[in-house]
C-alpha cells in the first residue's frame, strides 16, 4: 500500500540539517538555501539581528524539529529534489533516516558515509531525537567570498577579486567560523 505524503514525512528524517551548514555574507543555512526557507543569522559589522551559536540558535532547533515532527514546514517539498522523489516515488535517495523500520539500521550517503537511527554518527554528529546537536557540523560550505582569478566563458567573463572591504568581512565571517566550529 503507497503512504501518503503525511506518513513518508513522519517516517523519514533528513539528515542535513543534522550535520551540515553553509556560510553566507549575513546568514547561514542548514541546507540549500533555496530549498530550506527558514535562514540563521550570525553576527555583521552594521549590527543586524543575528545568533551566535548559529548551529544550536532558536532557528536552528525550530527547522530540526519540524524534521523531527514530520512536518517539514520549513522546506520547499517542489524544490528539494530528495523531498520530491520521496514524496513522488516513496523512494529514499539516501537522505534520510527511516525511523518506521528500526530494522533498517544504515543509510549510506556519498559513498561511504553510514548514518545509524535513532544515533545517526557521522564525523561525531549524533541524531537522538532531539533539535540541538552537541557536536560541531559534520560539513560546512563556505560560499561568502566569490574571488576567483580564472576567466571562463560559462561563469564569468573576467576575474573577481574581493575588495579591501571586503576581504575584512570575509576575515571577520572566517573568525566566527574558527571561534564557534574550529
Amino acid at each position: 500500500m503507497k503512504k501518503t505524503e503525511e506518513e513518508l514525512l513522519k517516517s523519514h528524517v533528513c539528515l542535513q540539517p543534522f550535520r551540515h551548514i553553509e556560510m553566507f555574507h549575513h546568514q547561514a543555512s542548514l541546507c540549500c538555501p533555496t530549498w530550506l526557507k527558514k535562514q540563521l543569522w550570525y553576527p555583521t559589522e552594521d549590527g543586524k539581528t543575528f545568533d551566535y551559536d548559529v548551529w544550536n540558535s532558536d532557528a536552528a532547533k525550530e527547522i530540526r524539529e519540524s524534521i523531527l515532527d514530520g512536518s517539514y514546514k520549513h522546506c520547499d517539498k517542489t524544490l528539494c529534489p530528495h523531498l520530491n522523489t520521496l514524496l513522488k516515488t516513496g523512494k529514499n535517495t539516501g537522505m534520510f533516516a527511516r525511523i518506521d523500520e528500526p530494522e533498517v539500521e544504515e543509510v549510506k550517503w556519498e559513498g561511504e558515509q553510514q548514518f545509524h537511527f535513532p544515533f545517526c554518527d557521522t564525523d561525531g554528529v549524533e541524531i537522538d531525537g532531539q533539535p540541538i546537536v552537541g557536536s560541531t557540523p559534520g560539513s560546512l560550505n563556505f560560499t561568502f567570498d566569490d574571488s576567483c582569478n580564472l576567466r571562463c566563458p560559462s561563469c564569468r567573463l573576467g576575474t573577481i577579486m574581493a575588495k579591501p572591504d571586503e576581504v575584512k568581512k570575509i576575515d571577520k565571517i572566517i573568525e566566527f567560523i574558527n571561534e564557534n566550529y574550529a
